[in-house]
């Protein structure tokens, strides 16, 4: 999948989709960038958003940044998102090693 992110707020659109953002964090390596953000909506249910984008300036100079990836998991609560199964990526291990998902990890002893 590859989305071209040319005046699209993606930020406000997972909030509008997904609820108040909890947690985020982010990586950089060149043009590329890995995003992992954390929603809860209004029922307590939360949704975890990989998204790797990177960006490129174009043939008519303007810098576009696209979506080369994106995987999305939801929990139903907080100890459903501490027992979930993630995706072999170096964020799920940053995401899982923070202080945000330790005190989840906590909440639900």
């Amino acid at each position: 999948m590859l989305l071209e992110l040319l005046m699209f707020d993606y930020r406000n659109s997972d909030q509008e989709r997904y609820g108040q953002q909890i947690y985020h964090h982010f990586r950089k390596q060149g043009n590329h960038r890995w995003d992992t953000a954390v929603h809860q909506d209004n029922d307590g249910k939360f949704t975890v958003i990989f998204r790797h984008s990177f960006s490129k300036k174009q043939a008519d100079g303007v810098k576009r940044t696209m979506i080369r990836d994106e995987t999305i998991i939801q929990a139903g609560s907080a100890q459903e998102l501490t027992e979930a199964t993630f995706p072999a990526y170096q964020d799920s291990d940053i995401l899982k090693a923070s202080d945000f998902f330790t005190s989840l990890k906590n909440d639900n002893i």
